[in-house]
């Protein structure tokens, strides 16, 4: 059972809900798309983009893309520099 202030903030969360996932999917699609310009990425998969092969799929089913995303680097070499 949830305390009274657990309870609260809880749905103080919940208000601002919808905001925030909205910002996280649009700063995932900025992401994306300047990731899939950058020359030591190889390829980037976001369900936003034209270019991901579900793309139709994610486009009827989704008004939004989410806010997770990945991307391939030519080298593991690659990988390591960057993390």
């Amino acid at each position: 059972v949830a305390s009274p202030m657990d309870s609260w903030l809880a749905l103080r969360g919940l208000r601002t809900l919808s905001l925030r996932v909205e910002k996280a999917s649009q700063t995932a699609l900025s992401l994306a798309q300047f990731l899939q310009t950058q020359p030591l990425v190889t390829r980037v998969h976001y369900p936003g983009l034209p270019s991901h092969p579900h793309h139709d799929v994610a486009q009827r089913q989704m008004t939004m893309f989410g806010g997770v995303l990945s991307l391939e680097l030519p080298s593991q070499a690659h990988a390591m520099a960057l993390a």
